[in-house]
């Protein structure tokens, strides 16, 4: 193979003038330097590449929320600086590693398929009837509708009539309107973790939604189902357009509250109402929940439910089983007159019953009192009669039958006392908590508030935030306790960031009460007026469970009812998508550069990439200055007191400026070089040991039989001197000396990552059994040095890399003694006392120059 040199030979004319002698001598010098500075570029990209996948795989570890963008601007990053870096390879060694952007493509496509995949919505109808639905349904109609439709048909149970737009609806409205891409241009830039920041970009994307024009399909398919509806319920019947994206309503991801529902909506208001509903995909709250449950934003596809609307007279919702206490035999009911959104949107106290079976029917469950649960106080007549939650109960139970898991079911019953079904979905479990000792035991202050409902269990400290306004929101930090008038689904964008919540009212079915146990989140609702007992900034105590609120943070109960929060990123769709991208990236299979399969065919990683690019280029290096010939032309001679002549090549700060073709040991300002030199001078070379009669004449048989070592050509003409290439941190020396040849490179900077040391060393005059025995001799002081050795015929190379910059400095003035003390070794090696006697001396030597 041509060297980078002879083609360098190539590019020059020769050159026999002064003038042209000094034209070669500048041009040498930049192709020096620009080659340099192609390596040094390199490294630093290397280290940038190395550090993104850092990032990700720290990411990945923790339990702090992140979203697609995260991943895209890092992967993006990432292709960046390899691409740079197999250019600069290419910079280095021209035509050499032609495969390599090949390979690089071929990974950077899989990496695209991982990021780029999409939900596959088949091409169906745009509306469905809700009795032509059952559960399975979920992929084209979302969870809530899809479970309406299975209640409806397949249960017989009383549920209103309507229809759903479809997923491919959707994907239709979305399409047509170019959405998505400017969707996902604003996600991009936007810092989900600025409050500020979250509410102009929801209200921006909403206003984008809203302002769309419905697909001439999508409206036919509206105007045809809403003609149906007002043919069995008559003209002006009013509607209700609920969400019903993809993934809501599903185990472990409730999604309560946070989209949009439109209620009271007339024939003439649906397709704006339609609009909305899509538009609160990107509510605030929305928005921040995807965020922290680790959903990807093109997973989630709105389905739209518009549903007859039901004259009310009373709602709530329907636990099938307790919400802190899953095991317990027991239903829970909140209820209210009027419709159940009251209930769920945290606007008013609601009443709360619990039921527990007994003989074949229920009966109110009251472990601290003997009253009726479900009579108001004023003696009016009862929210619920037993008659009525007793029927509740009984078909929250079935619900849990069919579906195989406890049900959070929406309910009303209309003028007529008929019960209707509005919606269920998978409860959500409070977070595991423990609880170190008995807490009757703790000594408690006067409590600040005591009272209420524990709409999530949990202990926690810190500050209290008043928030009644998105002004407010903005200024809530992480650690605050937030305190609320109303229980609303919209503060569910801040419960990443506080550690508890106290609200004057809400019940336990509210959305916000949902969430709040899904984020493990300690949460205290109903508490009444006693709400004004806390102040702005104050530090407080929240022990939901026990329905009380302390002044100051009271670390005994902290310390004996420890929080386990969930991590609500683990396993989720984004968690997921950067595994995929890092089992692409981060994994090295690339390990031997001496392996045959090291080869840009056998990069199946970015890791992979960036580790032949970064040994490639430094073999690259390696052989700089070997055999070039122009160290007089390009370079500045030494003046030193070592016998050897030594040239110098400046790429950049290596050297203090001066016009002399001469330089002194004090202007070299390469730190790895100096570093070498002192090495090289530390120990003075007292000449070769005394060979016997058998090393000598091994010398003179090869002399006589090799006619390379005879003729001693150019690379090892003690004459044309030693060759040195440097800048600040760099330096690559050929040290010829004799029959022997020396090879050491070094980068040395304030990153360990980029600290390197190669060392190469091969030659001698003597048989090739005592030349193995030198480099058996001079590998063992190198392991001792932490060196990795390898000897291969009669060459040893040895590296070092990924240390603090004085580790190898030291290492660096091992070499540079090695290479004065191990000349002509190989003509005694058979002489057992004499190599005793040199390898204590070696070691006692360098383990002063390390000391």
């Amino acid at each position: 193979m041509t060297s980078w040199f002879e083609r360098l030979r190539g590019w020059l004319p020769s050159a026999k003038k002064p003038a042209e002698a000094h034209a070669q001598d500048k041009a040498v010098r930049e192709l020096f330097k620009m080659r340099y500075w192609n390596f040094k570029s390199l490294l630093e990209l290397n280290q940038r590449a190395l550090n993104l996948m850092s990032e990700m795989e720290l990411q990945i570890k923790s339990a702090q929320a992140f979203g697609m963008p995260f991943i895209r601007s890092r992967v993006t990053a990432l292709s960046v600086v390899v691409y740079q870096i197999i250019e600069l390879l290419e910079a280095v060694a021209p035509g050499r590693h032609g495969q390599l952007r090949q390979a690089f493509e071929h990974i950077q496509e899989a990496i695209n398929n991982v990021l780029e995949a999409e939900p596959d919505v088949q091409p169906g109808p745009l509306a469905v009837p809700l009795e032509n639905l059952a559960k399975e349904d979920f992929f084209r109609a979302g969870s809530k509708m899809a479970v309406l439709g299975e209640i409806k048909a397949r249960l017989g149970m009383r549920v209103p009539d309507g229809f759903v737009f479809t997923a491919h609806a959707y994907q239709l409205f979305m399409s047509q309107n170019k959405l998505p891409e400017r969707i996902n241009q604003q996600l991009q830039s936007a810092d989900l973790d600025d409050v500020e920041m979250l509410y102009e970009i929801s209200h921006d994307l909403q206003a984008l939604i809203i302002a769309a024009k419905l697909p001439e399909d999508v409206h036919k398919a509206l105007e045809s189902a809403a003609e149906h509806l007002e043919q069995l319920h008559g003209r002006g019947v009013r509607f209700a357009v609920r969400s019903s994206a993809l993934g809501e309503d599903s185990m472990g991801l409730s999604f309560a509250g946070q989209y949009r529902t439109e209620l009271n909506v007339p024939r003439s208001g649906l397709e704006q109402a339609y609009k909305n509903v899509i538009a609160g995909k990107y509510s605030a709250r929305a928005i921040a929940y995807r965020y922290a449950r680790g959903l990807r934003d093109e997973d989630v596809l709105m389905c739209v439910g518009v549903l007859v609307m039901l004259p009310a007279v009373i709602g709530g919702v329907v636990y099938s089983r307790d919400a802190g206490c899953l095991w317990a035999d027991r239903v829970l009911i909140n209820a209210a007159q009027g419709g159940a959104h009251q209930v769920v949107d945290g606007s008013v106290s609601p009443l709360e019953i619990v039921l527990v079976p007994q003989m074949g029917g229920w009966r109110p469950w009251q472990p601290d009192a003997d009253a009726p649960a479900n009579q108001e106080t004023s003696g009016r007549k009862p929210v619920l009669t037993i008659k009525q939650a007793a029927l509740l109960a009984e078909v929250s139970r079935k619900l849990e039958k069919t579906f195989g898991v406890p049900q959070d079911t929406e309910w009303a019953f209309d003028h007529r006392e008929e019960l209707f079904i509005l919606q269920s979905r998978p409860m959500h479990p409070t977070a595991e908590h423990e609880t170190s000792q008995t807490t009757a035991t703790i000594h408690r202050p006067a409590p600040l508030v005591h009272g209420g409902v524990c709409a999530s269990p949990g202990t926690a400290c810190g500050p209290a935030r008043m928030v009644s306004s998105p002004e407010d929101a903005a200024l809530v930090c992480h650690g605050d306790v937030l305190i609320l008038d109303n229980a609303l689904p919209r503060w569910a964008a801040l419960l990443d960031k506080v550690v508890a919540v106290v609200a004057e009212r809400g019940g336990t079915a509210s959305h916000l009460a949902t969430v709040s146990r899904e984020y493990g989140i300690p949460a205290l609702f109903n508490v009444g007026l006693e709400i004004q007992g806390i102040h702005p900034g104050q530090n407080i105590t929240v022990d939901a469970e026990e329905l009380a609120v302390y002044a100051g943070c009271v670390e005994s109960l902290l310390q004996a009812k420890t929080q386990a929060r969930p991590n609500l990123m683990d396993n989720s769709p984004v968690q997921r998508t950067l595994r995929d991208v890092l089992n692409l990236t981060a994994p090295l299979t690339l390990l031997h550069p001496e392996s045959p399969q090291f080869t840009p065919k056998s990069c199946a990683t970015i890791h992979d990439i960036i580790r032949y690019c970064h040994e490639k280029a430094v073999q690259e290096m390696f052989t700089m200055g070997q055999g070039c010939g122009f160290q007089r032309l390009a370079g500045k001679r030494l003046e030193n007191d070592v016998i050897m002549q030594w040239w110098f090549v400046d790429l950049g700060g290596g050297i203090r400026e001066t016009a002399a073709d001469t330089i002194s040991l004090e202007d070299i300002l390469s730190e790895p070089m100096r570093a070498v030199w002192e090495g090289i001078t530390a120990v003075p070379w007292k000449g070769p040991p005394q060979p016997n009669v058998g090393g000598f004449l091994s010398v003179m048989a090869q002399t006589t039989m090799n006619r390379e070592l005879g003729t001693c050509p150019e690379p090892f003409d003690t004459e044309q001197g030693n060759s040195v290439f440097l800048s600040k941190n760099f330096c690559n020396i050929n040290c010829r000396i004799g029959y022997h040849l020396s090879v050491i490179q070094a980068f040395l900077g304030e990153n360990p990552r980029e600290n390197y040391i190669r060392f190469s060393f091969k030659g001698g005059a003597t048989d090739h059994r005592r030349k193995l025995m030198r480099l058996q001799l001079i590998g063992g002081i190198l392991e001792t040095c932490n060196f990795l050795v390898t000897i291969r015929d009669d060459v040893l190379q040895a590296h070092l890399d990924g240390y603090e910059f004085f580790f190898l400095d030291k290492r660096l003035k091992t070499l540079g003694y090695l290479l004065m003390h191990t000349r002509q070794l190989d003509m005694v090696m058979t002489d057992q006392r004499q190599v005793d006697r040199i390898q204590a001396k070696v070691q006692k030597d360098i383990a002063r120059l390390l000391a």
